[in-house]
């Protein structure tokens, strides 16, 4: 009887979200904080890989949604090999300026513009919106 040799198990260490993700990260643990009967509701049975590409950003944020459940991990964007979908199989993506990602509640005319003059890059509405609505439920929190 040959037994299969075990592998050692190897110390897996979290790594920290760096740059604009360690910002969204702080946003959606602070929402989650605030006010997290909603933020458990909105995210009750939904899976969802998200990228936040700032333009003018050296991190992306990878935002994966799963099992009641919100992680944030730092991409390095020094390559757009990277941000193909058959490599992070993400299911939305928003790719604007660091100033613009918060202004995607506002669905204002100059939004609009931004996005038809391909300075706002946006695939998935639906799941960008869904993490949209998970932040703005802390500052929905906070201004009661």
């Amino acid at each position: 009887m040959i037994q299969a040799e075990k592998e050692p198990k190897e110390r897996i260490k979290k790594e920290r979200p760096k740059g604009f993700a360690k910002t969204i990260s702080s946003a959606l643990d602070a929402a989650q904080k605030m006010n997290e009967a909603k933020v458990k509701e909105l995210i009750k049975g939904k899976r969802s890989r998200i990228i936040f590409n700032p333009k003018d950003g050296d991190w992306a944020a990878l935002i994966t949604i799963e099992n009641d459940k919100i992680d944030v991990k730092g991409i390095d964007n020094t390559s757009k090999e990277v941000f193909k979908r058959k490599y992070l199989l993400w299911w939305g993506y928003l790719n604007a300026k660091v100033e613009d990602f918060m202004d995607v509640e506002k669905t204002s005319f100059q939004w609009f513009l931004k996005m038809i003059t391909f300075r706002v890059k946006l695939r998935g509405i639906p799941h960008v919106k869904l993490v949209q609505k998970i932040i703005t439920s802390a500052t929905e929190n906070a201004s009661k």
